[in-house]
């Protein structure tokens, strides 16, 4: 059988385990016995369970055998924690997806997603196409030229100040459910100093804490020294390495 051909059985699996879900759900609004009602809820709880299983396998699939590591390592991720993400050039765009798969695909949280290293456009049509559901997505674009579209959130990336400003507006509507994504902050060292990077992202968090809104942060490993990687780590509550 195909990778193609397992996520389609895959997903026929989840829509039926889904079906089967919202069956129980309405019978229990229909029923008023109460031990039926309690043998009831128990077999929708265990279909709510087959849900999630079909789910992560389905996660596991198309994102590989790091998916279940980032599930672990966002369990506790929260509208207070910055984590970092350090990747190789290589698995960095798998890496990207399954970490949007599980935030808001799964947890069904806001994102806003400040892109320093593709533009919005392209990446959109990327996630769109790989399922991720990009309606939840408000793009910051760090990297494409402003042509006037009132759907583009456009910023130089020289502009430190007038990113962090943007963000901050943008995150009050996600307040407690939603964090921000930042792709990546490796690739702002291009443009300025690594003193002056990391002195934005010291002055960054708080302003995100107080709103209160999450952050994750990915950096390239290939472009970023280690002593760079290190502070970065002394900022953040969460390290994910691939």
């Amino acid at each position: 059988m195909s990778t193609e051909e397992l996520l389609n059985l895959l997903e026929e699996i989840e829509e039926n385990e889904k079906e089967a879900e919202r069956l129980y759900s309405r019978y229990l609004e229909e029923v008023r016995d109460e031990e039926a009602v309690k043998a009831l809820r128990r077999i929708r709880d265990e279909e709510t369970g087959h849900v999630r299983l079909a789910s992560e396998a389905i996660s596991l699939v198309k994102h590989g055998p790091a998916y279940p590591k980032i599930r672990y390592s966002l369990a506790d991720f929260s509208e207070s924690t910055t984590c970092l993400v350090s990747s190789g050039i290589e698995g960095y765009m798998r890496n990207n997806l399954a970490i949007l798969e599980h935030l808001i695909n799964e947890r069904g949280l806001g994102c806003i997603y400040i892109a320093v290293n593709r533009p919005s456009t392209s990446l959109a049509g990327v996630y769109r196409r790989e399922g991720i559901d990009t309606e939840a997505i408000t793009f910051i674009d760090c990297t494409t030229v402003d042509t006037g579209q009132l759907d583009l959130n456009v910023m130089s990336p020289e502009n430190l100040t007038e990113i962090s400003m943007a963000v901050t507006r943008q995150a009050e509507r996600f307040t407690g459910n939603g964090f921000v994504y930042f792709d990546t902050v490796s690739s702002l060292y291009i443009y300025h100093a690594d003193n002056m990077v990391e002195r934005f992202i010291h002055n960054f968090i708080p302003k995100l804490k107080a709103v209160p809104i999450g952050l994750v942060m990915v950096i390239i490993q290939e472009e970023v020294e280690q002593r760079a990687r290190a502070v970065l780590t002394s900022f953040s509550d969460i390290k994910i390495e691939f």
